[in-house]
């Protein structure tokens, strides 16, 4: 702390230099202060040299102990200051000092001593949701006293008391009581005043959930009134510390979702409990030390899931940044789904295809130029599938899995579908799982699953069937950057057609091309923005739009047909598929005829 006198200011010289250097360029600093006091509290306005400019000051309030009250001094930009929560007849002293940004100005001290209770008046100190201490100014020719409260069990009886205080033990937290003093011969009140007990603190405050950036509190609340909660949050690595209130109608079911905080950081969070201000009374607090705690850590990466897709959104230190992000689903078998990651530039990611409770490993990287950053990891269950519901998975042109949560007293199940040709028969079902044979490819029908006795419908969904996939593809030529290809289309419903393009020398996949079935003219398309005298694999696919509920649908990967071809060199020798393959031949055919 920088000196304040004359008098040590050869201990502390670099102060000196500050101040001195503070008041030659903004003026000498704090001129005059002014009291004005009670003995509860002290209001203190000072002045500051004419001229002078300060960006804030510091205000210290030391007791006789030479220790601060509050424990620090307070900062402000005011010239004006309320010091509260004091004792009647104690002396402290105020210390002032004006500040810039390049250190203190002259700060100014100034003693106080707070004044006497007047008679018939009640001082009220520490009054938390169980105790309280309070004094009066001593009666003459009385030597002892009593207390009497109203109601009359707010407080513990206290006795005859021999001093001009006494504590008080309360037994109604968050009550506004009288309390009476009497005493003399004959018995007559001395002095009457109010007081309002502080609320008691919640219990089994628990933290619920983390995401990233919020957390969710639950607590049981006191049984004696309260008006309103405050939650207390502490950042513990920085130590930073923040208080939000509700006010106690505007909590639903005793619970709170905090938001604002740091991703992957560990908190520390409080629930106290408040009694507004009232007429005389101020806003009064549950005791800090009686306030539950809990400890958690935030969220690297929050999850929305269901029974067939998980639905993510991840967090980075603050400040950094990143070009590009891998998200690798495991399974518990440690296989990704779908074969490898995905790269997104989101910080979400929508994973699909998944089956109801099972256990599944997210990872995400962070991705730069210069290389991957800290992973983040998070297991997740995939929920069950609810009562009335059937979960489809694995559709195919020709085939589907579906599932459903069994059913208590049904044994066996069985399946109809509409229309009654779409599926192959599947007999009596002994468990909660089938997989169905699909008749009636790219086509929207209904499964429904019965069961019990006597029989009845238990549940039922529609479905649609992937579009099959073309066949009899052919490469009818190739030029230096384009392809022209022709194929047989499905017989069955389908929508459009996708084409797969695949650089066999760098394993290079182009942009999947996409074209309505109605923009393709005789089953026939040229591909373009290819690359001379390359080998390439084309493969064609039909797909269904989406539609209603359903999303887009493509036939089998492994059912489109595929065709091998290279395209001409610069100089513009394209070759057909077939002649190129023939010349390839003529050498070997020659060696035979040698030999």
């Amino acid at each position: 702390m920088f000196c304040s006198t004359i008098s040590r200011l050869f201990l502390c010289p670099l102060a000196t230099v500050l101040i001195l250097y503070a008041a030659i360029s903004h003026g000498s600093g704090i001129e005059s202060i002014t009291v004005q006091n009670s003995p509860s509290y002290i209001n203190i306005s000072w002045a500051t040299a004419a001229g002078s400019s300060w960006d804030y000051y510091t205000v210290d309030v030391i007791k006789s102990s030479q220790r601060s009250v509050g424990g620090y001094p307070t900062n402000t930009i005011d010239t004006t200051h309320l010091i509260t929560g004091l004792r009647p007849e104690e002396q402290y002293t105020i210390v002032v000092t004006p500040w810039t940004t390049e250190g203190a100005g002259r700060s100014l001290n100034k003693t106080v001593t707070t004044e006497a209770i007047a008679e018939g008046d009640i001082f009220v100190s520490d009054v938390t949701s169980s105790s309280a201490f309070i004094r009066w100014k001593p009666v003459a020719g009385v030597f002892f006293y009593d207390i009497e409260a109203e109601p009359s069990d707010a407080i513990e009886d206290t006795g005859g008391i021999f001093k001009a205080e006494v504590g008080l033990t309360i037994l109604l937290p968050g009550t506004v009581f009288n309390v009476t003093i009497r005493g003399g011969s004959p018995v007559m009140d001395v002095a009457s005043t109010q007081i309002r007990s502080a609320p008691e603190s919640p219990v089994n405050v628990s933290l619920k959930q983390t995401g990233t950036t919020e957390a969710t509190l639950s607590w049981t609340p006191p049984t004696s009134p309260h008006d309103a909660y405050e939650f207390y949050v502490i950042n513990n690595s920085t130590d930073e510390r923040s208080i939000t209130t509700e006010q106690r109608d505007d909590v639903s079911d005793n619970e709170v979702t905090l938001t604002g905080l740091s991703p992957a950081t560990i908190y520390s969070f409080g629930v106290g409990s408040v009694l507004n201000a009232m007429d005389s009374f101020g806003l009064q607090r549950s005791g800090q030390d009686d306030n539950p705690t809990v400890y958690g850590r935030t969220e690297s990466i929050t999850v929305q899931n269901s029974p067939s897709y998980i639905n993510i959104s991840w967090a980075t230190a603050a400040g950094s940044s990143w070009d590009y992000y891998t998200v690798d689903v495991i399974k518990s078998s440690q296989r990704s789904v779908g074969g490898y990651p995905t790269n997104t530039i989101d910080t979400t990611h929508l994973i699909t295809g998944l089956r109801p409770e099972e256990q599944y490993t997210i990872v995400v990287i962070p991705w730069t130029t210069e290389g991957a950053g800290r992973s983040l990891n998070k297991t997740v269950t995939t929920e069950a599938i609810a009562e009335g519901d059937i979960f489809v998975s694995d559709v195919t042109s020709s085939s589907a899995f579906i599932q459903w949560k069994p059913v208590a007293g049904v044994f066996f199940y069985d399946i109809e579908a509409e229309p009654s040709d779409a599926i192959e028969g599947t007999g009596g079902i002994f468990e909660a799982e089938v997989g169905l044979t699909i008749l009636l490819p790219g086509t929207v029908f209904t499964v429904t699953l019965r069961g019990g006795s006597p029989v009845m419908d238990l549940a039922s969904t529609q479905m649609r069937s992937a579009p099959e996939s073309p066949v009899n593809v052919s490469l009818k030529q190739t030029g230096t950057t384009e392809a022209t290809l022709s194929w047989t289309p499905p017989t069955s419903p389908h929508d459009a057609y996708e084409f797969y393009v695949i650089n066999n020398s760098t394993n290079e996949r182009l942009p999947t091309t996409t074209k309505q079935r109605g923009d393709v003219s005789d089953n026939e398309v040229t591909l373009t923005g290819l690359s001379p005298a390359t080998n390439y694999s084309f493969g064609v696919g039909s797909v269904m739009n989406a539609m209603d509920s359903f999303g887009l649908q493509r036939s089998g990967q492994d059912d489109n047909p595929t065709v091998y071809g290279r395209t001409g060199d610069d100089t513009g020798n394209a070759v057909s598929s077939t002649l190129h393959y023939t010349l390839l031949l003529i050498p070997a055919l020659l060696a035979v005829f040698l030999v």
